[in-house]
This record gives structure tokens, sequence and C-alpha cells, in this order.
């Protein structure tokens, strides 16, 4: 009878290499106890939950499946929500703000030290006005507070202080928001660049486009450049170029990343890759994207294009075309009295 039963229990190497375990006849199935994996025994791997063990006789596995599919899908939805404002068909809308107020207005004289510029260096609309703020040499009259990337100190959104804000002692971008928007405090996403009046605590501006042509059009004796980012006989070609390069490029980045659909992904990235195939063409052909004046075009392409291979081939994942090196380049070779 040992014999029998040496020979119906035959030994085989367990998936996980654990020793030899008996494989069991078919006839002894309804016998014999049933044998586990020794590395199980042992306690020396890990198992999770066992949630499918402890189901698996009364509830099939494929509902159990589905429903964790489900569940991790509404949660990223929800939070792609949070972070990114989708359409209804998935695509990412970035929202807009209320804060229009204008530097050299009645409301907002321009004075200096009465600003201040709250920016965070990986953030390509901050890049671009701290660049333009110091190429119009207003640098000296504007302070500027550098921000902190940190979404689990930031108690809203994602910005957070170097210790404590020098101006109003707030230790996120969130507590500025609502120091200046008092008595009823902010209620959105606090969102950077920031311009602020500091005696007044009130909110300029948090649109980085109008932000640069506030900068562009004050002109202080002995203090602003000579550098024109937005000079009035380019101002409608530059704005017209702006528009669409905002919404194929520097929006068009983010439009790919936090699509929730495929046609929307598909659609965002089509027109992103025309658009870098355009101004790689309009480089070769010219000193910078409008001709042969350094413009605020150029300034947002830069931005854009600095951080393309780096962050957003990388975090998208899209490589397919990649003209930014040969964009930075062209862009690149400023004449001295312009450079950075």
């Amino acid at each position: 009878m040992k014999a029998v039963q040496d020979t119906l229990h035959m030994s085989v190497q367990c998936p996980r290499r654990c020793p030899s375990v008996p494989r069991r006849c078919p006839s002894t199935y309804t016998t014999s106890r049933i044998v586990t994996c020794s590395a199980e025994r042992s306690g020396s791997s890990r198992k999770g939950l066992g949630i499918l063990d402890w189901t698996g006789k009364n509830v099939p596995q494929g509902p159990l499946v589905q429903t964790a599919k489900f569940s991790w899908k509404q949660i990223w939805l929800v939070f792609m929500n949070e972070l990114a404002p989708q359409s209804k068909d998935g695509a990412y809308k970035r929202p807009g703000y209320a804060f229009n107020g204008r530097l050299g207005s009645f409301e907002f004289p321009v004075e200096a030290g009465r600003y201040v510029l709250y920016l965070g260096n990986p953030c390509p609309w901050c890049h671009r006005v701290k660049m333009a703020l110091v190429l119009r040499g207003l640098d000296s009259m504007i302070d500027s507070v550098d921000l902190i990337d940190d979404p689990e100190r930031a108690s809203r959104g994602g910005w957070v202080c170097h210790g404590r804000d020098p101006y109003f002692g707030c230790s996120d971008l969130r507590q500025i928001y609502d120091a200046c928007t008092q008595p009823d405090g902010f209620v959105g996403r606090c969102t950077a660049p920031l311009l602020v009046d500091r005696k007044q605590k009130k909110i300029v501006s948090n649109e980085s486009s109008d932000i640069i042509a506030m900068l562009d059009e004050i002109h202080v004796e002995g203090t602003t450049s000579d550098v024109l980012l937005r000079p009035k006989s380019l101002v409608s070609e530059i704005d017209a170029f702006n528009n669409r390069i905002f919404d194929a490029l520097n929006n068009g980045v983010y439009k790919c990343g936090f699509a929730t659909s495929q046609l929307a992904y598909d659609q965002a990235y089509a027109e992103l890759c025309a658009t870098l195939e355009e101004l790689d063409a309009r480089l070769e052909h010219s000193r910078f994207i409008l001709g042969e004046t350094f413009t605020d075009a150029d300034l947002r392409v830069f931005a854009t294009a600095a951080r393309f291979d780096a962050v957003y081939s990388t975090l998208f994942k899209f490589t397919t075309h990649s003209y930014s090196l040969s964009i930075l380049e062209a862009l690149c070779q400023v004449d001295p009295k312009h450079r950075m």
C-alpha cells in the first residue's frame, strides 16, 4: 500500500521555487488534504488581504475584479477633475479667474516696493513671468518670492513657502490668497504666478499673460530696460500667435497629459506635433518666432520647449515627435544685451 501511495504522490517543483511538494493523483482529490506551497505555510510570502481566498467559494472572481476596477477609475476621475478640470468628452480645460487688475491704473499705481510676485520655478507660466520681470529690468522694483511645489505640505493646491512668507507671514499660497481676499476668503484653485499689492492686500492678477503685458507697459526712467516684449508694431501679430500657441503648445502638453479619453488625447497630441513642426520650420528661416525681434511669443515657446524633453515627454509619454532641442538652440542664440 505504501508503494502505491508513493507512486501516486509524485514530486513537482512549486512555481514559487519552494521545495518539492506532493502532486496529487486525480483519484485522490476527494480524500487527500489540500496541499499548500511551503512558502505560504512558513509565512515567507506576501498574499495581501487574501480577499480572493476567503471569498472564492461564495463570490465569483469576475465581479470582484470589476468592482475594484470601477472603484479605482472613479477615484482617479475625481482626482483628475480636482487637479485638471475636464470637459464632457474628457479634454482638459484650464480654469479662468476674475482677477483683472492692471498695474498703472488708479487702483494699482506703479510704485516701487509695493508689489510682490509669487513664483514657482518648476512652473512654465511662472518661468516666463520671471524672465519678463528680469528682461524688463523690473526685478529691482517688484519683489518676488520663490515657492516650493509640495502638495503634501500645501493646504490647498501645491505651492508652499520657504518657511514663512516675508510679507504676510503665510506658510503656503492658499493662505496668501485668503489674506488678500478678505473678508470672505478665496474659493478655488490657488495657482501661481500671483501678483499682489502688499499695500492694499489685494490680488492684482494670477494670469501670466496679463502680468507679462503689464510688465511690458511699465516705463520707469533709469529702471526699465529697452527690451520690449510686445512692441506696438507687432502686438496684433503677437496676440494672434499667442492665442493659438497657448492652446496647441503651452496648454497642449497638459491637454495630452490630463486627457481622460483616448479621443481627447489623440486630438491634443496631433495638434501639438503639428505645432512643433511649424515652430521648427519658422526658426529655420527667421532669427526668432515672428522675425528678427525677440518678443513675448519667443518667451512663451521657450518656457515650454525648455521642459519638453526633460519633463513632458517623460511624464506624459509622447516622444514620437521632438523638435524642442532645435527650437531651444535657435532661441538661445540671443544677442548678449538680451541675455537672461
